[in-house]
């Protein structure tokens, strides 16, 4: 009987450890995946305040020259955030 209770115990505690070894790397990749979040969220609330100062109208050919290249600075940026959270 003892010998099927050590026979037994192995396993099941290799398991366990298995187990517990796969719960701590999920820990780890969740707060990554928290951290990554939280960064783009901030992110986009800054973005999004830049891109509402584009909605005034603008007096001049030039300050509308300017703005269009702030612009496609931000949507430029913006498409290779995308990329780089998709590959998360």
């Amino acid at each position: 009987m003892t010998t099927f209770k050590c026979l037994y115990s192995l396993p099941f505690s290799e398991s366990l450890n298995r187990t517990k070894s796969l719960l701590e790397v999920a820990i780890v990749k969740w707060t990554e995946y928290e951290d990554h979040y939280q960064e783009a969220s901030d992110w986009l609330t800054q973005t999004e305040q830049v891109v509402q100062t584009f909605n005034k109208l603008q007096d001049s050919l030039e300050e509308k020259k300017n703005v269009l290249e702030q612009f496609q600075v931000i949507a430029i940026l913006t498409v290779s955030y995308s990329f780089c959270c998709s590959n998360l």
